[in-house]
């Protein structure tokens, strides 16, 4: 809950409103309030493929748009889901920043130690692409480097030239 108030509010406090839904947040519940229309991107798309340009034409514009935001507030999001994306008035809305760090506030990761978050069948894709990209699962890695290898890892849900893209941006 902390995590994911922390990236909304953080990203409207930086000037970046226009690529969350609107939202508040009781406290005292512990429950965030998105404005939202209707099924996320995903849904919106029949659950499958990795084209989104029948729920968005510019979808992959958005989608980079909305993650150089986050480079340029030094924020990585790993959380990646087409159902982290919302359509609202034909825009693309990104929500889901418990799995959110920010550069010069949160130290490097194993990522052992968030495992919990990530889905089996996402483990099993990752440890190949880990062992390919260097980096040891029970080690500290730097947020950098995990940031690539979650654009890496979701070519299983978007265009890989999008990825490749979204890992240019974090170069």
């Amino acid at each position: 809950f902390n995590r994911e108030v922390e990236g909304l509010i953080y990203m409207d406090d930086q000037g970046f409103s226009d690529l969350i839904p609107e939202f508040d947040v009781d406290f005292k519940e512990k429950k965030v309030y998105l404005t939202i229309d209707g099924p996320d991107m995903w849904e919106l798309a029949g659950c499958v493929g990795s084209d989104y340009g029948t729920v968005v034409p510019d979808w992959d514009e958005q989608m980079l748009n909305i993650l150089q935001a986050h480079y340029d507030i030094g924020m990585y999001k790993y959380s990646l889901h087409p159902s982290s994306y919302f359509v609202i008035n034909g825009k693309l809305k990104s929500i889901n920043y418990f799995f959110t760090y920010f550069d010069n506030i949160d130290s490097p990761i194993s990522l052992r130690s968030v495992m919990s978050h990530i889905s089996e069948d996402r483990q099993a894709d990752l440890f190949p692409k880990m062992a390919a990209m260097g980096i040891d699962v029970d080690k500290p890695t730097p947020h950098s480097e995990i940031q690539l290898l979650a654009f890496e890892s979701f070519k299983t849900n978007f265009d890989d030239n999008v990825m490749e893209k979204a890992k240019e941006i974090y170069l």
